[in-house]
This record gives structure tokens, C-alpha cells and sequence, in this order.
């Protein structure tokens, strides 16, 4: 969509149709869909790494043409739904993290857009750890002080080889301790692919959102609803709608891999 005003209509249609299908739950077990409901916030809400690498402004009304919507819209047999041989929970937990991956996905591209790697580079070969000493050395003798490093999956065994003197295991994410600052290392995956560490800090970076407005406590939307149109089938919408934005270009590092 090209403009604001075209973003904004979508917007509005997206409202009108999440609570049409929000209407249409009476033919549901509520239980199921709470149940359901609670395996995607819980399992989003593991995943997600938007909190912890930005600063979170839920916004109210959209009023930048930025935001992007993750998530989709998908149809299920109702009886199979509402039958109570079948066991919904793990499928609703991979949609949370479906969703949370895809977040992740949103966000390399945007910081890629705006930080580029300069100078050495990390030998996937035989890597010298050093440069990411210097590099947060680099930051913090400038007050940027980081708190934050994206890493590619792929360094982990001689990361954490390297690192394990530094390194806590206590914590969700490690913990690691180089020139006094404390960083949480977040590691890519499959679904969210890295070829560089990212070393930044956390409050140069706005991680806007709009919230369902029918729930205040939760960034993601939820909603579950017979089919208009296939009264055997069962839809669910499940999406972030939000945008990611570095703020503060000078505190983020990029440390490209090379072979």
C-alpha cells in the first residue's frame, strides 16, 4: 500500500473484520478457544524479542504509514475444534512462535537497512572473538553503552568456547560480561537467519505497536470465529501490527563473517 490514507482504510477494514468474526463465536466452546488462546499469547510471549532489544510504544490510532501487519488468518474444521478428543495446545503454541519469528524476521531486515558492517571481520574458519571485545570497547567509551548482541547460530560452538569465562547460563538468554558491560545474547535460527553479530543498545531502538483494541494487556491479536462462508469450518486471526525503527544509528555495531 502506497499511502497513508490507503493504509489507514486497510486498517479500518481490519477492525470491521476481526470483530465480525469476534461476533461469530457463540457456536464455540469458550473454554477451547481460552485454552487455544492462551497457548499463542504464552508461546509468543517466550519467543518474542521485541521488549527486550527496544523500546515498546503501543500506539493507539495508526498514524505512520510503517506499520507492518505479522500474522495470519487461517480456517479449521469446527467439530474437530469443539471435539473434545482433540488436543489443540501444541498447534496454537507453534502459531505464537510462527508469529514471534516472524517479528524477528522484520527486524534483521530493518536494522540491515540502516547498519552496515565496517572494517574486520569474524572468520567463520577460525574466528577471532577479539573484534566483538573492541567493538563493544568502541561503543562504550562513546556513552553507548551496549546491552544487546544479535549472533548468528552458526558461531555458537566456538562463541560460547571463546566466551565461557564471561558467559551466564543462568538467565532465558545468556548473559555475557565483556569491557563492564553486560549483554544478553540473543541467537538467531533457521526461521531467522543472521550473517553477522549485531552489537547495539537496547534504548536506541523504538519497537512501536497496536494493540487489539478490545485487549489493553497483550501486543498481539487473537481472535477466533465460525466461517461466514463455511459454517463447518472454524477461523482464527492471529496478528502484530507494528514497526520497527533504530533511532539511534551511532549506538548500533554490525561484524560481518567472512569464510
Amino acid at each position: 500500500m502506497n499511502s497513508t490514507k490507503g493504509r489507514e482504510g486497510a486498517l479500518r477494514n481490519r477492525s470491521l473484520m476481526i470483530n465480525s468474526l469476534r461476533e461469530r463465536s457463540l457456536d464455540l466452546r469458550f473454554d477451547r478457544v481460552d485454552e487455544c488462546k492462551k497457548a499463542v499469547l504464552e508461546s509468543y510471549g517466550q519467543s518474542t524479542i521485541s521488549k527486550k532489544i527496544a523500546n515498546v510504544i503501543r500506539e493507539r490510532h495508526m498514524e505512520d504509514f510503517r506499520f507492518r501487519s505479522i500474522g495470519f488468518y487461517h480456517a479449521i474444521n469446527l467439530s474437530e475444534f469443539n471435539d473434545e478428543s482433540y488436543y489443540w495446545e501444541p498447534y496454537f503454541s507453534d502459531i505464537g512462535r510462527i508469529i514471534a519469528q516472524g517479528e524477528r524476521q522484520y527486524i534483521h531486515r530493518r536494522i540491515a537497512q540502516v547498519v552496515h558492517g565496517e572494517g574486520e571481520k569474524i572468520s567463520r574458519s577460525s574466528p577471532d572473538f577479539s573484534i566483538l571485545n573492541a567493538t563493544v570497547k568502541e561503543l562504550r567509551d562513546k556513552n553507548l553503552k551496549p546491552d544487546i548482541i544479535l549472533a548468528p547460530v552458526e558461531m555458537l560452538p566456538s562463541f560460547t568456547m571463546h566466551f565461557r569465562d564471561n558467559l551466564d547460563w543462568s538467565q532465558t538468554e545468556e548473559q555475557l560480561f565483556i569491557e563492564d558491560c553486560k549483554l544478553r545474547v540473543i541467537w538467531s535460527h533457521r526461521y531467522a537467519q543472521l550473517r553477522s553479530f549485531l552489537v547495539f543498545n537496547s534504548k536506541a531502538s523504538t519497537w512501536f505497536t497496536l494493540p487489539d483494541g478490545n485487549d489493553n494487556e497483550h501486543n498481539i491479536t487473537v481472535v477466533f470465529g465460525k466461517s461466514e462462508q463455511q459454517p463447518d469450518m472454524l477461523e482464527y486471526w492471529v496478528e502484530v501490527i507494528a514497526y520497527y525503527v533504530v533511532t539511534n544509528r551511532i549506538a548500533f555495531k554490525r561484524v560481518n563473517l567472512s569464510p
